[in-house]
């Protein structure tokens, strides 16, 4: 303990904590932060492979089993766009998110 300083502690790191902004800001118990390590940063870290959909499967996902006509203009042109969004948003991984609106 250090005289005079009763609420401020003997340890080093701790000596003029409570004047400290961060730690009356943000109601802080330490100075010191012990959290986990972020594991995308760890050695044993192992990137996720995406499953990437092919379009069949997107169309089936997105249609079910329904009867598309595709002699019709209108349908041939929203399958195409369809496999144009699919394309641009295969890689990203979220392909119903994106393609969900045909």
């Amino acid at each position: 303990m250090v005289p005079g300083h009763p609420l401020k502690g003997g340890a080093v790191f701790s000596i003029g904590a409570l004047s400290h902004p961060d730690i009356m800001r943000f109601n802080l118990k330490s100075a010191a932060l012990f959290s986990p390590p972020n594991p995308e940063k760890t050695v044993t870290y192992v990137k996720p492979q995406l499953n990437h959909p092919t379009f069949g499967d997107a169309v089936q996902a997105s249609f079910g089993s329904a009867a598309l006509n595709i002699t019709s203009p209108q349908c041939r042109k929203m399958l195409e766009n369809f496999k144009l969004c699919f394309e641009n948003h295969r890689n990203k991984g979220d392909v119903q998110g994106a393609c969900a609106f045909y």
